[in-house]
């Protein structure tokens, strides 16, 4: 045999590979590369995790910013509402304090000197006619403010149902129409509810029978609709009146009472608890009236039972 033949040969043989070295190597290799697809994996999760974390996070941030916001926007109107009603109460007692005196002046001086110590009859008709002027404008201006005060409530009850998907709200005008305060109504789910709204600062707020009977026979009028109901929507204000211009603060609070269609409609009211009593007999009653859940997000307090 050639030598150089025996050399290559030689040098072939020995430049084969080692299989079992290659074997080690490629499970080496491999157990690397696993671990960094495991780890890319891990890193992957976990960025989606925070990623949802962080959404859930900003989304009750802004739930409760929102909330915040409306709580800050309510009170707001409140105190407006409230100011109105002072400065219109302390003009109206103005006004008549004034012109009582112009009177007592002119009467007056038309009287002799030595009997200008004693008022004259006159004088006294003119006093206790100013006094009934003053009572009559305050009792004026605080009943412009309480329809303010319910005109306010009625809006927002629209347009909570117009921000609800299915609903349409209207508000329909004042009691002397005949109409309820507000007609709610979703086509899709058959639902109809005829409002009669009530909102104030007092521990309670009253309901003639007149509109609620007004609001029964709007429901019964449309037939077509599965659910029918007559709701009465209280709101007591963040402040309970004292007397003109002394208040104290309290919690907000809303109800909405179903009053069922085989009751029959009676004089009522609600008190700042959410009990609704009614008088039967010259005898104090109290109505169980179903606390309605409503389709948006309310102030009624969490510890009422609510009912579909």
């Amino acid at each position: 045999m050639d030598t150089s033949v025996g050399i290559t040969l030689g040098t072939s043989v020995n430049s084969v590979p080692d299989m079992a070295h290659v074997k080690r190597s490629g499970t080496v290799n491999g157990m690397m590369v696993g671990t960094l697809v495991d780890a890319a994996v891990n890193t992957a999760i976990d960025d989606a995790i925070d990623d949802v974390i962080d959404d859930v996070i900003d989304e009750t941030v802004d739930m409760v910013v929102d909330d915040i916001m409306d709580d800050m926007i309510d009170d707001m109107i409140d105190d407006m509402i409230d100011d109105i009603i002072d400065a219109e109460i302390d003009m109206a007692v103005n006004v008549a304090t004034g012109r009582l005196v112009d009177t007592m002046i002119k009467s007056s001086v038309k009287q002799p000197i030595h009997l200008m110590r004693k008022p004259t009859k006159q004088a006294k008709k003119f006093t206790t006619n100013h006094s009934h002027l003053a009572k009559r404008e305050k009792d004026m201006a605080a009943s412009r403010t309480r329809r303010q005060r319910g005109y306010q409530w009625e809006e927002t009850i629209s347009k909570r149902f117009n921000s609800t998907d299915g609903w349409k709200a209207f508000r329909l005008g004042s009691p002397s129409t005949g109409l309820p305060d507000v007609l709610a109504v979703n086509t899709a789910g058959r639902a109809i509810y005829a409002i009669e709204a009530k909102s104030g600062t007092s521990m309670s707020l009253p309901v003639p029978a007149d509109q609620i009977q007004r609001c029964m026979k709007w429901t019964q009028t449309f037939d077509l609709y599965k659910e029918r109901k007559a709701i009465l929507a209280f709101k007591f204000l963040s402040k309970k009146r004292l007397g003109v211009g002394k208040y104290e603060g309290r919690e907000l609070r809303e109800f909405f009472k179903v009053w069922g269609m085989k009751r029959p409609p009676v004089d009522c009211i609600c008190t700042y608890e959410g009990k609704v009593f009614t008088r039967i007999n010259g005898k104090k009653t109290e109505l169980r009236l179903k606390e309605q859940e409503m389709p948006f997000k309310t102030r009624q307090p969490a510890s009422t039972k609510r009912f579909k």
